[in-house]
């Protein structure tokens, strides 16, 4: 079993990424992102940045030695 972690500033950038391909064809980020090609590119900046909210001004939690 995986312990639970709260998030470090340091795994945004790769949970970032990792939430940006697991939500790729999710019908909310092909609408803010139609073209594919923008969605890859721009769709980890934007996870990184809720991501990087939570982790300053909320929780954010990993399982460890994940992200």
């Amino acid at each position: 079993m995986r312990n639970i972690e709260k998030m470090k500033e340091e795994q945004i950038s790769r949970a970032a990424k990792a939430l940006s391909n697991a939500f790729h064809l999710d019908p909310l980020q092909s609408y803010a992102f139609p073209d594919e090609d923008d969605r890859r590119k721009y769709s980890p900046a934007h996870f990184s940045a809720a991501l990087n909210y939570g982790v300053r001004f909320g929780e954010v939690y990993v399982a460890e030695n994940v992200a």
